[in-house]
């Protein structure tokens, strides 16, 4: 490869879920630009999965690093120490909090010149899924000082930066530069059909079973519609989660007979297009996001969209034709199962007003401008 061709690290922990679309849709258009990119990550599928999104962008590397012991950290602290010490690249981009400090650590023990370093943040930090262990503000003032090292860091909407900032006093008094590049989507030019409205209509989960993502509240208030008398006029269709919560959740769906009637389980899909055109209604029961990225693709698709009001989704689903419901209250399965019999008695009032909100969904959330974003901050970074 020529000399003047930046190869850009990018150590990402889980390379998965969100921070599999974010690297898809920023990091290929600047392949395109003509950076090529050494992807860093645990062996495993989530990994090998990744690979082929990127096998067919020329350069493209991949380190692995052993994940199955309890020293996995220091594995991927290892791996980029050697790969730091190279001297092979322009640039650094870590993908998530944790990548980014052990980035950033490993530089400063590898005793080697440091390219400039960015830390894309793809999460907020709730007590629900604080730093874990013990001395936890010594972890954070460990995290505080090693982030504080990197050249900018990228929150993927203002709730992420905020949550962030109120968590590292620092970086909101300027130690590190925060520069927010809101998350989005490649538009593709399609949509659903405007179909006309059927019962049962049909709505679609599409999250991990994981507490985060609020399926066992969305389970509740199936129950609750079904106690209404709704049972029989919504469906729901679920991709299984294969990295965890699996088990107890089809059990819980399996040995109610209400739940088990109206919810039907499909694998997850690469491309979720296909089942975005099956669905009348998405459904975010969500109790954190970084950026509602799902709620985004819905819009885009002229689906109809209901979803907590947490950090992150929040800030997608304002201003649009979407129903949000309070989350972390008494009354959030009250709530949300208010909401599904509102769509269920004005489904073609909601189906219309999503189909009339694609133009100005595919304008706010175009990925393209992000990419350009992250582009202008690759060029100064190595320009400097």
């Amino acid at each position: 490869m020529p000399h003047n061709v930046p190869r850009v690290l990018v150590p990402v922990t889980f390379p998965g879920g969100g921070i599999r679309t974010y690297m898809i849709y920023n990091l290929k258009p600047l392949h395109k630009s003509g950076f090529r990119f050494t992807f860093i990550s645990a062996k495993g599928n989530t990994f090998d999965n990744f690979k082929n999104d990127f096998a067919d962008c020329e350069g493209t590397e991949f380190v692995e690093f052993s994940s199955g012991t309890l020293n996995a950290v220091k594995a991927i602290r290892n791996e980029l120490k050697s790969e730091l010490k190279s001297g092979r690249y322009s640039l650094v981009h870590s993908q998530g909090l944790q990548a980014g400090t052990l980035t950033e650590i490993a530089g400063f023990l590898g005793r080697a010149k440091k390219p400039p370093s960015i830390i894309t943040l793809h999460d907020v930090i709730l007590p629900q899924n604080d730093i874990p262990g013990k001395f936890k503000w010594l972890k954070k003032r460990i995290i505080s000082f090693f982030t504080r090292r990197a050249s900018v860091i990228i929150p993927v909407s203002h709730d992420c930066a905020e949550n962030h900032m109120a968590l590292f006093p620092s970086w909101k008094k300027g130690a590190v530069k925060v520069k927010v590049i809101t998350n989005g989507i490649a538009i593709s030019g399609r949509q659903t059909e405007h179909s006309a409205v059927n019962e049962p209509l049909t709505g679609g989960f599409f999250g991990r079973f994981m507490p985060q993502k609020g399926f066992d509240i969305l389970l509740d208030a199936l129950l609750l519609l079904n106690e209404k008398g709704y049972g029989n006029r919504l469906k729901l269709l679920a991709t299984i989660d294969r990295h965890g919560y699996t088990n107890e959740t089809l059990e819980r769906v399996e040995s109610s007979p209400v739940l088990k009637q109206m919810v039907q389980f499909v694998e997850q899909v690469p491309e979720l297009t296909p089942l975005l055109q099956q669905i009348d209604v998405l459904v975010m029961p969500s109790r954190w996001e970084a950026f509602g990225l799902l709620a985004a693709e819905a819009m885009v698709q002229g689906v109809s969209v209901i979803g907590s009001s947490c950090l992150g989704l929040r800030e997608v689903l304002r201003d649009t034709p979407s129903m949000m419901f309070p989350f972390d209250t008494p009354e959030q399965v009250q709530s949300l199962t208010e909401c599904l019999i509102e769509f269920i008695e004005n489904a073609a009032k909601y189906k219309t007003a999503a189909q009339d909100y694609v133009m100005a969904a595919s304008e706010r959330f175009d990925v393209s401008k992000s990419a350009e974003e992250l582009l202008n901050v690759y060029s100064d970074l190595i320009c400097r």
